[in-house]
């Protein structure tokens, strides 16, 4: 039985995500960067189960807490009409996310999972701390989201806004010296992200909202026309007088 468009996305979205993850452990293996100890909280020679534990729990709470600014700024953008921000809308809902439609929240819980996973251990795990090593700490960050940036490219503003994000999970990563905090961070927004752009398609808001917008505007170019009309026969009402 062929699987359905949305089950092939699903299993395209997996391997892409699961094989950055794959590609950003193998590549910090081979230049000898120590992926396992940023994914341990507490990590060190005197290290215990306690410190362990409790090394893990201000991490977790540290990336939860570190969503709200980044949700706050999403729902922002799901109601501003800016061009920018309204454009890059628009290329979610009606380009990408009508091949999620048939997807239940489950997956999507995996997909934001996997990408948070992924996305982490290749660009801040192995890309960042690569590139810290020969320029710096900044320069690392800044180079790292730079690249993360370019390679979420949609439109040039949503590359903007996702390079700006790759500085914020590679401060993050820095603050914490780990990875915990800057996954968690990732997936559950893109887990909000994608499961309210999702609902919002799967109900007619989307396209709702943009029909709206767009008979508004043919509404206001008729109003000018029939204005405009008005004014010619004024005009012509005048000559002929």
């Amino acid at each position: 039985m062929s699987s359905t468009p949305a089950s092939r996305i699903f299993i395209i979205g997996i391997v892409v995500e699961g094989g950055l993850g794959l590609l950003g452990l193998a590549l910090a293996a081979l230049t000898g960067l120590d992926m396992l100890g940023m994914l341990v909280p507490g990590r060190g020679g005197g290290a215990t189960a306690a410190s362990v534990a409790r090394a893990a729990v201000g991490e977790v709470a540290l990336g939860v807490a570190a969503t709200i600014p980044l949700l706050a700024a999403f729902f922002y953008a799901l109601r501003s009409q800016w061009p920018p921000l309204s454009r890059i809308r628009r290329t979610l809902e009606d380009g990408l996310m009508p091949h999620f439609a048939g997807l239940g929240l489950l997956r999507l819980a995996l997909l934001a999972g996997l990408a948070g996973a992924g996305e982490e251990l290749l660009f801040r795990g192995f890309l960042q701390s690569a590139l810290a090593l020969p320029f710096g700490e900044v320069a690392g960050l800044v180079l790292a989201a730079t690249i993360f940036g370019l390679v979420h490219w949609i439109t040039p503003f949503y590359a903007l806004y996702a390079g700006i994000l790759g500085v914020y999970l590679g401060a993050l990563f820095l603050l914490t010296g780990g990875l915990i905090a800057p996954i968690l961070c990732h997936g559950i927004y893109d887990l909000v992200a994608l499961g309210v752009l999702h609902h919002r398609v799967r109900r007619g808001d989307a396209v709702d909202e943009h029909t709206a917008h767009r008979r508004a505007g043919e509404a206001g170019h008729l109003a000018a026309g029939v204005e405009g009309g008005a004014s010619d026969v004024g005009e012509n009402d005048d000559v002929v007088e």
